[in-house]
Order: C-alpha cells, then structure tokens, then sequence
C-alpha cells in the first residue's frame, strides 16, 4: 500500500513500494530525442547557497533537487516515491521507523552512499553550531530529541536517527504523525558528505570541490550569471537521465520572459508578468502553461515591535486591501484570492473572516476606528516601511498596489523597500524589518507545510506569532490519523489566524509558466512546483 495524500496508516507494519519504481525521464516510444540535450532554465535569483542546512528559497531548491537525492523525492506527479531508500516500514505504534538503502547509489566521487551520510548530515542540521534555518524541521517532523538537541540541551548524537548497519537507517519518533512521508523528500534531509565538508569547510559547495549524490554535478558557478551543472555519471539511475547539461540563469520574471523569447531559455521559473500575459497568450499560446502551485502570496508583520506588536493595526490594514482588485486587475486574473495562508488545494475546509463578505466601505469604517483606538489619525498618520523583497516586477507592482490603497482609505504612508535576494534573506532573518512580502511554497503535501510556520518553535517564524490555541490546535492535529477530525483542527487553526492577523494572506498562486513546446518529461498538475531536471528529455523540432 503506497499513498501519500490522505494518507492513513492503519495496519501495523507497512511495507511501501519496490526498488523498481523510481522517478526519472520516461520518453514515450517512438519519440525522437534531440540531437543535444541541454537544457537552460531561468531561476528568479542569484541563490544564497547550495549547502542543504544554510539555505530556504526556492532558486536554491530548484537546484539542490538535482544535485543532491534524500531518502524518497516527488515524481512528476509530486507525489513521494523512492530515492536512496528503496523501501521501508514502520513499527505498529508507527513511531520507529526503518529505511533499507539501494547500495547501487553513490556519490558522484564513487564512494557508496551509506546510511552513516544521512545521520551525519541530519545530526548537522540539528547542531546549534550550524544554526541552519530549517534546523526545526526536524522537530515538526517529531524526531525523537530534536528539540533538545537544537536548543543545546542535549548532545547530536541523542537525536532519533541510526545507522543499524551500512544500508539500514532507522528514524525515532516522539510521537506518530500521519504525514511523515510526505516530509522526507525536502531538500533540508539531503544527504551532505562528510568528508568533504571537513576537508573544504564553508568551501564545500564550490565547482571542483562539491559532492552530491543527485543526477547532476555541479559544473561552473559564475555568480548573478549563470550555474551549469552535468550529469553526474555515478548517480544509480543514470542509465534513465536523457539531460546531459542543464545551466540555470538568476533572472527575474521580467528578464526572463525577454531571454526566452529571444530563444535562450527553454523553461522559466517565475509567473509570466502579468504586463506580458496576454500578448504572449496571444503570441506564443502553445508556450503558456497554467500550473496550479501550492503556494500562498502574503504580506508578514514583525509583530515583535511597534506599530504591530497592536493588533489593531495589523487588523485595520488586512480589512482594507481590496484583493479582487489586486487578483484580477493587477495579476491578471488567473489566482485565487486567499483569505487562508493553506492553499485550498490541500483539501481542508477554509476559515473566511466574517469581514470578507462586508462591503468596502464597511470595512474601511471599521478600519479607521481601529486605527484611531490605536492612536494614529490625520495628524499622526500610520508609517511603516514594506520590503517586498528581490526587484521583481510582480513584488513592485503589487506593493505599490496595495501601499496606494492604504494611503487612499487610512492615510497611511507607506515606505517601499527592494532589496537584491540574498540582503532580503539576511533581513528577515535578523528580523530587520516591519512588514515583508512573502511567498510560500509547501515542503510537503499538508496544511502542516504553511501553518507550522506560525509555532513559535519554528525556526521559520520570523514574525513572533505566538498564540497557545494556535500551537494547541497543531498538536493535536499531528497525530490525529482520523482525517475528518485532522481537517477540523486545520480549520480552527486558520479560524484563530483570521482573528490574530499575524499575515495577511493575499492570494494562491496558480502559475503561467513559459516552456518551450519541445521539452517534455513534466506534469501541470503537480502543485509542489518542483522540476528535477533527470525527468526532462528534449525532442526533436
């Protein structure tokens, strides 16, 4: 029994899937390959790095899923099948479990890849030295001592993972939870070699000195031009992989679409901006794929300071945002306005705010109320500045948007800050900042993937969002099997979000996405938003 989206365990011992199925490039027969299979793509930004524990965005997932391969990854699909781990079981409380490893998988040195590279590498993650920003993964995936052991309190070595022997891991849970599957393929439980960390130190990820054990090496790193990588002959299922090189560009969406249409692109990574969209529609209508994404656009306050460490505040300026307009006018219609941070599209009920049906001008009376209670009127008028991160054209549109209605309907003065990706980052992650755009794709196919954001355990949680109801609701959801009840604890969870207004939720992505017709190997109904290159083949024209 093998699934992965309401995914229930009910028998004691599970055993899922066969080594025989595995992700990689299915070229129909009868296909005819191109002659040459290089494969350029754009990826939004210059990354921040390529080590697994040091990085959160997306330009350097997109990367890392093609040089480096975890104990299962998404197919096409996105749905989760094998990776190093070729099978695996669980014990009848499903809290241990037991991972058997392919020994035909190797790192792109020919050394094997053994189960002691993911405990060491797992045991890095949680080390307090390395102070990795998704160091909490691991608690919200309930690994036994992981909280301890990030905090200090207890050494790595107590952490709920072992090596059994060369080709068996074995994982300790805390406490059960229904989607751990799920959360296995993100690119934070890569696997990182010892060896050569120790030997190059923060050098490590560097063309000549970088090993992986993904489909890819890296080749050439020329910074804010390009990062090419090449097949990387020992990966285990080589034999599948049609890709020889794939180079990826840090553009923005404008850039982008410019350099593809000029022919040097052959997928892009961002939304086509909706200033281009309908005349590429018009253009280049075989080009434009619709995606549906799991993802949600949002604005954050930094509620551990004034203004809005006062509810009020953040109240009075999430009642005021007209989002029809901002959905249809200035993104171009194909969204989904949000009212909820988790996308509809993981199946649970939504949690609409009472005010969302009110008319404007009911909202924006309560709005100013608000505000005035709170202590701002004409003569002490509401600043703050909004960072809306790395200069692309959607982010400028969409703060200015936004910013102009606030200033319309409360007076507001709002400052708008660009930054280049990598000064964005380090802002929010230091907590410089008041307000800030963000986007969040799901690591995983469950609600859990957006909302444990908001725990103020999460190491994601820039915003000091901490509510004991919130944090209850959670618990108790993650290790509820029952679905319907799982789903009711997700609904009041986002039922207290709509109250706190620690986010303004803006709207669900589904992307339009340019891809040249002759590229093949991908699916537009997978919502992770994730490409593994090896999946790609090139045909002829």
């Amino acid at each position: 029994m093998f699934r992965t989206r309401g995914m229930r365990l009910t028998i004691a011992t599970i055993t899922l899937c066969s080594s025989l199925w595995a992700p990689a490039a299915e070229v129909p027969p009868g296909v005819k390959l191109a002659p040459i299979q290089h494969l350029v793509r754009g990826n939004s930004a210059e990354v921040e790095s390529l080590d697994p524990h040091k990085t959160t965005g997306m330009p350097e997932a997109n990367i890392m899923h093609d040089l480096l391969e975890g104990l299962v990854s998404f197919d096409i699909q996105g749905e989760i099948v094998p990776g190093v781990a070729k099978t695996w079981q669980c014990s009848s409380d499903q809290k241990q479990w037991t991972f058997w490893l392919r020994p035909e998988a190797r790192w792109s040195n020919g050394e094997p890849v053994q189960a002691k590279d993911f405990v060491y590498a797992w045991r890095r993650l949680a080390d307090p030295q390395t102070a990795s920003p998704y160091s909490s993964y691991l608690h919200e995936m309930r690994l036994q001592n992981s909280a301890e052991v990030i905090a200090g309190r207890q050494s790595i070595e107590q952490l709920g993972i072992s090596a059994v022997d060369a080709y068996t891991l074995q994982l300790t849970l805390s406490q059960p939870i229904a989607h751990l599957l799920k959360m296995l393929a993100h690119q934070v439980l890569k696997p990182v070699h010892r060896a050569t960390l120790e030997k190059h130190g923060d050098r490590w990820t560097q063309p000549g000195n970088y090993v992986g054990n993904g489909a890819y090496q890296l080749e050439k790193w020329v910074v804010n031009e390009y990062i090419n990588l090449i097949r990387n002959q020992r990966y285990w299922d080589n034999r599948k992989t049609v890709i020889d090189q794939v180079k990826y560009l840090p553009l923005n969406s404008q850039e982008e679409v410019e350099r593809y249409r000029s022919g040097e692109i052959d997928m892009i990574y961002g939304d086509v901006p909706p200033s281009a969209f309908k005349r590429l529609q018009q253009e280049l209508p075989d080009h434009i794929q619709k995606i549906p994404s799991m993802a949600t656009y949002y604005y954050a306050f930094n509620m551990r300071k004034p203004p809005f460490n006062n509810e009020k505040v953040r109240k009075a300026l999430a009642l005021t945002i007209d989002k029809k307009y901002l959905v249809e006018t200035v993104k171009g219609g194909w969204n989904t306005i949000a009212h909820n941070f988790t996308p509809a599209s993981c199946d649970i009920p939504t949690a609409v705010p009472d005010w969302a049906s009110w008319p404007h001008s009911k909202r924006v009376k309560l709005a100013k109320q608000l505000l005035h209670e709170a202590g701002y009127n004409k003569n002490k008028p509401l600043k703050f500045s909004l960072t809306y991160g790395n200069n692309m054209e959607e982010n400028a549109r969409l703060a200015t948007a936004i910013s102009l209605q606030w200033k319309k309907v409360l007076g507001i003065e709002v400052t708008l800050e660009g930054k280049e990706w990598k000064n964005y980052l380090e802002n929010l992650a230091s907590g410089n900042f008041q307000m800030a755009r963000r986007y969040w794709i799901g690591d995983y196919y469950d609600p859990t993937a957006f909302l444990n954001q908001l725990l103020p355990t999460d190491s994601g949680n820039r915003f000091g969002y901490q509510n004991a109801r919130f944090t209850t609701l959670l618990k108790q959801a993650l290790s509820e099997f029952d679905e319907l009840k799982r789903k009711s604890y997700y609904q009041q969870a986002e039922a207290q979000l709509t109250q706190d207004n620690p986010i303004i939720p803006l709207y669900h992505n589904v992307m339009a996405r340019l891809i040249q017709p002759y590229v093949k190997g991908y699916s537009v109904k997978n919502p992770m938003k994730i490409v593994h290159t090896k999946d790609i083949y090139l045909v002829q024209q």
